[in-house]
Formats: C-alpha cells, sequence, structure tokens
C-alpha cells in the first residue's frame, strides 16, 4: 500500500517541517499531535491549541464550541469531506 499525497502532506503542514514520517506516513492519526506539537514549540500551552478534524458535513457547532474556549488561541481544522468520499469510491460498494 503506498501513501497517499494526503497523509504525507497533511502531516507536513501540522508539523511545519519536511515531509517526512515513516512511522505514520499512511494515516493521518499523529496531526493532532504534531500541530499541537508545533504550537508548544512557539511558546504555546496545549490548552491554547486546538484542531478538530472530520468537518464539512454541514454542522460547525464543534467549530463554534473550540473558538468559544477562553484560552484557545490557534486551531487547526481539516474539512476533509472530499477525502473521505474519495476513499468511500475507490473501496469500491
Amino acid at each position: 500500500m503506498a501513501a497517499t499525497i494526503t497523509s504525507v502532506s497533511r502531516q507536513a503542514l501540522f508539523a511545519g517541517k519536511p515531509p517526512y514520517f515513516p512511522s505514520s506516513i499512511h494515516t493521518t492519526d499523529r496531526e493532532p499531535a504534531l500541530w499541537t506539537q508545533f504550537w508548544t514549540d512557539q511558546g504555546l500551552t496545549a490548552k491554547e491549541v486546538g484542531y478538530l478534524k472530520s468537518l464539512g458535513d454541514g454542522t460547525i457547532d464543534a467549530v463554534a464550541e473550540l473558538v468559544a474556549r477562553p484560552t484557545m488561541r490557534i486551531i487547526g481544522l481539516v474539512v476533509d469531506k472530499i477525502d473521505r468520499l474519495c476513499t468511500a469510491w475507490n473501496s469500491g460498494p
């Protein structure tokens, strides 16, 4: 199984590093940790960093809740509706 451009590019984006993630090249599960690590390295605390994935189905309640947190300073959002549709399409019926 080959890594998709999505898993490589998004990890690089959220980590703020060149795309080299051999232990998680086939998944995007490490994005929240990479995102938080990048911002804590910049001086923020973990409570000031937010991340949400699986957006794109019409509701923004989770985003609104995260934005409303008084300690929140930076948020990474992943609207992965197209990714999920393509994965379902490639998997077949």
